[in-house]
């Protein structure tokens, strides 16, 4: 928590973009429940009115109906503008922030990593943190919101309804993830790990290529690269089976 905090706060300057998303999201999220719940309705209605042979106003739900399905998809394409908008700025920013307080480290503190590794740990680091945004603080922040709007605006009708709608929105979004995380972390370390020693591995062969061939080591280093490889592909595959197993129980 302590290292997420360091980041917003690196980002504070964009955080009403961020903030504009979400309440975005929420805002997404309400006009498709609603646009579910409202044609739900109106069918159950249009069929008991045509058993019971009772007249009924069906215009104004057929444009509630069209409305809601506008601001959904309208609210979607500006939700998808707005986020990236911020997790581009935010990651510029960050750019910015690292690279200041890394230029007084260099050369002396940065000698310990190959260039290979420090070049592929500099790239990726940041690129993933256009992910942080778009894909854990504004989906976690969104959902919430929304779980407990929904939980709020169901009990208003029954109560036994909204702590069932609240159990199993609980379930699919803390429960789940954290079985997932606990799942995945230790092929996470691995991934990660075999990734930076996998970049070593191949620099080191492009740039030393003439020493290895002098050497007559280049099948041996070649098998160490392949077998790097190999590992990685194996923690990723598990990484991705565990992805494929939280999707299946969001879905249930």
């Amino acid at each position: 928590m302590r290292e997420l905090a360091r980041i917003l706060m690196a980002v504070r300057n964009q955080w009403g973009w961020m903030a504009a998303g979400i309440l975005i999201g929420v805002a997404v999220i309400a006009a498709n429940s609603l646009l579910m719940a409202v044609s739900g309705w109106f069918i159950a209605s249009m069929a008991v009115a045509g058993v019971t042979k009772v007249s009924f106003n069906y215009f104004i739900p057929s444009a509630a109906i069209r409305a809601l399905a506008i601001c959904r998809t309208i609210g979607r394409y500006i939700e998808r503008l707005v986020t990236h908008e911020a997790a581009f700025r935010a990651l510029s920013g960050l750019r910015l922030w690292l690279f200041v307080r890394l230029a007084p480290l260099s050369p002396a503190f940065l000698e310990r990593y190959s260039s290979g590794d420090l070049s592929g740990r500099l790239r990726n680091d940041i690129d993933s943190l256009e992910t942080l945004y778009l894909r854990i603080i504004a989906p976690l922040l969104t959902g919430a919101i929304s779980i407990i709007g929904a939980t709020l605006f169901v009990a208003f009708w029954s109560r036994s309804a909204s702590l069932a709608l609240c159990s199993s929105l609980a379930v699919s979004g803390l429960l789940l993830p954290l079985v997932v995380r606990r799942l995945s972390e230790a092929h996470g370390r691995d991934s990660a790990a075999s990734s930076g020693e996998l970049r070593s591995l191949v620099t080191e062969g492009i740039s030393g290529g003439a020493e290895l061939i002098l050497l007559g080591a280049v099948e041996k280093h070649a098998e160490q690269v392949e077998a790097v490889s190999a590992r990685l592909v194996g923690s990723q595959e598990k990484l991705a089976s565990t992805g494929a197993l939280a999707a299946s129980g969001v879905i249930l």
